[in-house]
């Protein structure tokens, strides 16, 4: 398999040059079939780019997790976390963490109401 380099000058020679498949073969030194499977491709081979899952980063879960492997690379093996303890710590602050901003919430709206009440003075 060719270099994108070489690839490129390929495709140059043939569409910018005008030269012919055998001409190209003389001159890179290239079999005939290499030349002009690469001179008459329409598309350059797309480099495959990895996704990383969003979730884990846009929830700061992936921080939570990394911290614990970073901790847990400094124990024995037979103490380090399992993949099933993470997943139920994880569960367990996320489940705190929503339940949290819910009373949160609820408090708010209620000082809210509260504040609405003591301004127009129905609260003694």
């Amino acid at each position: 398999m060719l270099a994108m380099s070489d690839i490129n000058c390929i495709k140059h020679l043939r569409n910018k040059k005008g030269r012919s498949i055998t001409k190209i073969k003389e001159t890179l030194g290239i079999n005939w079939r290499t030349a002009k499977k690469d001179a008459d491709e329409d598309q350059l081979p797309e480099s495959k780019i990895k996704q990383s899952n969003e979730m884990m980063y846009s929830k700061k879960w992936g921080d939570i997790i990394s911290d614990w492997l970073f901790e847990d690379s400094k124990l024995k093996k037979r103490l380090r976390r399992t993949k099933k303890q993470m997943f139920n710590e994880l569960r367990g602050l996320v489940l705190k963490v929503t339940i949290v901003h819910s009373v949160n919430l609820y408090l708010i709206g209620r000082i809210v109401i509260m504040k609405k009440k003591l301004i127009k003075g129905t609260i003694v």
